[in-house]
This record gives structure tokens, C-alpha cells and sequence, in this order.
């Protein structure tokens, strides 16, 4: 028996699927299944009760074996870190990155510099928004989530990023009144996508001001909600940090308005158990985003 089959198991349990537990440790589903099997052969008896079409639910001595090979795959995690610290991270980390943090940080600057640092890690990246970001790391479809607070996933592990303050911006061409906040009614709200943090912030703020009746167009890219305040379609609400360039060059202009929207609180996320390289990397992501 070796910690390999271990670690199999541990994630065909944690993941709840063979097919999710050999994506999450880039095997195949056949190689997750021989390796059960062998197990079940070594502790002579069922480890997982497995129905066609259901998720594999672990037996008695399969729970108490899921525990013991926890604990063991966080202390050969506590190994692997202090050998990636004195040698260098190296091998695949799969991570996924909101659009806003990829649009700010920016992402090829993160990139860049961490070839620069981890020549020998290679990042596979998925952008999207972060409740889509958190189905994927909950699913072992990925390692690490650059996201939204707050996570929520249990048994993950997070670490604070960075926080963008959010403001309303809009093309010049829309008259609109400061201080007012009917004056939002007068053109079309662009913002996050729907159920995301942002959008669901956005309309607690309009009704705690009074602002009934306001028309909201979400959106998941951000960028393509700078362009559409850039022509004129419409009032966005978005990160300071975002439009920087657009405010210093006139195509955006700052909306005051007593509306008080919350800031967007980044952070890094990954599961617990056995992610020494996602560990670290998000040490080093804390890191790039405060220097």
C-alpha cells in the first residue's frame, strides 16, 4: 500500500465520485477504480458502498480509513511543502481566476512573474465569475480560486488578497445629476453577473437608498461592461481599480452619489488536504497583490 492509493481514496470520498477524484489528480477513472479495489483486497472488506448512478458513499471501515488518511496526507503535506520551499514548486496547478482580479491585477503580470519565480510550475487557467469558480474547486475541477470572498466551502482553506472599492462611472455623454440618486434611473445599471456578490450588493444598496424601479443589465465580463459605459449604454458599478485608465483619459467620469456600495474582498482558496503547491501559491498571489 502506498500513499498514492491513499490519496485516491481520500478524494473519491471528499469529492463524493471516482470521475471527480481522477480529474482532481489527473489519473483516469479506471486506474482511481484498481486502485479502491486494492485497497478493499489489503483491509479484506468494502470501503465504499458504490450504486450504479449514485454517489459512492463510504461503508464503516471505510470512514475511519478516510480519517486516518486525512491525517496522513496533511502531515506528508507538511513534507512536501518544506521540500518545494528549499527546491523550488514545481509540476501542474490548475487555478481559477475571477474576471475581476484577471482585469485588475492584471493576470499576464501575475503570470509572468511567477514563471519568473516557479520556472519549473505550470499553470493551467480558467477565468469566470466566482460562484462558478467555487462549484469547480468544490468538484476538484481545479486547485486553487483567485475569488470573491466569502468562500464558504467546507474544509477549504483561505488566505485574504486584496479589497477593490467599488464606485458608479459613466460616459459623459449621460447627462445625469450628482447627488441625486433617482438620477440611476435615467439609463440602464451595468454590473456583475447575476447571483454574483457585486449584483446582489448593487440591489440591497439601491433599496436601502429608496431607488425603485431601476433597470439592471448584468454582465460576466467585466470588460465588456467598461465598454458598454464607455459608449454611453448605460451607468456601471465597478471597481475603481478597473477603469483607471478610462477615468484619467475622460471616456469615464466618477458618479457621486450617497449610495455606499461595498468593497470587493479577494481572496485565495483551495482544499486542505494535500495542496502544499496551492498552499504556496497563494502565499505568493497574497504576495504580487500587495506589492
Amino acid at each position: 500500500m502506498d500513499i498514492r492509493s491513499l490519496e485516491v481514496f481520500y478524494w473519491v470520498v471528499r469529492l463524493g465520485g471516482f470521475g471527480r477524484a481522477a480529474a482532481k489528480l489527473n489519473t483516469t477513472q479506471p486506474a482511481v477504480s484498481a486502485r479502491i479495489a486494492a485497497l478493499e483486497q489489503k483491509f479484506g472488506g468494502t470501503l465504499l458502498q458504490r450504486d450504479r448512478g449514485s454517489r459512492p458513499v463510504p461503508t464503516a471501515l471505510g470512514l475511519t480509513l478516510s480519517t486516518r488518511a486525512e491525517r496522513l496526507l496533511n502531515a506528508y503535506s507538511e513534507v512536501e511543502t518544506l521540500a518545494n520551499e528549499t527546491r523550488g514548486m514545481r509540476g501542474v496547478i490548475r487555478i481559477g481566476v475571477s474576471d475581476t482580479f484577471a482585469t485588475v491585477a492584471p493576470l499576464s503580470k501575475f503570470l509572468h512573474r511567477l514563471h519568473l519565480i516557479y520556472p519549473e510550475l505550470v499553470p493551467e487557467i480558467m477565468t469566470g465569475i466566482s460562484p462558478q469558480l467555487r462549484a469547480c474547486l468544490t468538484a476538484g475541477e481545479i486547485d486553487l480560486a483567485l475569488m470573491l470572498a466569502p468562500g464558504g466551502i467546507i474544509d477549504a482553506e483561505e488566505a485574504w488578497l486584496c479589497s477593490y472599492p467599488m464606485m458608479f462611472a459613466a460616459s459623459p455623454a449621460i447627462a445625469l445629476v450628482p447627488d441625486d440618486p433617482n438620477t440611476l434611473l435615467n439609463a440602464p445599471l451595468l454590473t456583475y453577473a447575476r447571483g454574483t456578490q457585486p449584483h446582489h450588493d448593487l440591489v440591497t444598496a439601491l433599496a436601502a437608498a429608496g431607488v425603485e424601479g431601476a433597470l439592471v443589465f448584468p454582465n460576466g465580463s467585466l470588460a465588456t461592461v467598461i465598454k458598454l459605459a464607455v459608449d454611453g449604454i448605460g451607468i456601471a458599478a465597478i471597481p475603481r481599480a478597473a477603469i483607471t485608465r478610462e477615468l484619467a483619459a475622460g471616456s469615464l467620469r466618477e458618479l457621486r452619489l450617497p449610495i455606499t456600495l461595498p468593497a470587493l474582498d479577494y481572496i485565495a482558496c483551495w482544499l486542505s488536504v494535500g495542496d502544499s503547491i496551492a498552499a504556496n501559491l497563494a502565499r505568493f498571489a497574497r504576495e504580487f497583490t500587495a506589492s
